[in-house]
């Protein structure tokens, strides 16, 4: 019976451990990724990193199964290919993340505000083009 417990213990900590180590990740891409975004207003470069940070928390999010955290993490990625001039594959990204917005996250009010405002860029960026 002690054996069992103990590699339930186990478990579950080493559960909680890839839980802290995924959630500090996320933070550090999420910092790294905002300020290669700011950049990237002014060098491509810096946009093509802020994106290539964006799939990062993606990926992080898919593991950490947190539905939210992922379509913020499209809407950012999303912002990434506006500043790329990519504005096709942006909308598309948008128009999914809004659907899944309404759908599943049952219009999530300060989600569905940042679809919108990336949508707002993309329209300002298609018309100073």
């Amino acid at each position: 019976m002690c054996k069992n417990i103990y590699e339930r213990s186990k478990k579950l900590y080493s559960l909680i451990s890839h839980q802290g180590i995924f959630t500090f990740q996320s933070t550090f891409f999420s910092v790294l990724g905002g300020a290669y975004s700011a950049l990237g207003r002014q060098n491509k470069e810096y946009a093509i990193r802020a994106k290539k940070f964006a799939r990062n928390q993606i990926k992080l999010a898919k593991k950490l199964q947190d539905p939210e955290l992922e379509c913020k993490c499209w809407i950012y990625y999303s912002e990434g290919l506006i500043q790329l001039e990519k504005f096709k594959k942006a909308k598309i990204i948008i128009d999914q993340q809004k659907t899944f917005v309404t759908n599943v996250l049952r219009g999530d009010p300060l989600i569905m505000s940042m679809c919108e405002n990336a949508k707002m860029k993309l329209n300002a960026a298609i018309n100073k083009n």
